[in-house]
């Protein structure tokens, strides 16, 4: 039941994947580095998440993302622009919702 309240909170804004709860922040949460701009990194999408779409950020940083992808998948390299999610519903990374997905950063407003 839980789960059903983040998720839809977390859609208004957003979106999210399936919106499971897996549990409190990762010890990773705290040490996302490198953002391209206020909100904003460069990664590549991986398979690494277990139930949203991980990205490795260009410094190594595992972020699970919730909302759209627009079309992107594992293997491409792209720029997200979001937030942390308050209540974390991935099992692992740092749960990222995605304001914007572009390819390039400079295509982002």
């Amino acid at each position: 039941m839980r789960w059903l309240v983040v998720c839809a909170a977390i859609m208004m804004n957003a979106g999210c994947g399936d919106g499971s709860d897996r549990g409190g922040p990762s010890a990773e949460s705290s040490a996302v580095r490198g953002p391209v701009s206020n909100g904003c990194f460069r990664g590549r999408l991986t398979d690494e998440g277990d139930t949203c779409q991980a990205m490795r950020t260009e410094s190594g940083s595992l972020l699970t993302l919730g909302g759209p992808l627009r079309g992107f998948g594992p293997g491409d390299r792209v720029c997200v622009c979001g937030f942390n999610s308050p209540q974390p519903f991935c099992r692992q990374g740092t749960t990222f919702i995605i304001r914007e997905i572009s390819d390039t950063c400079g295509d982002i407003r």
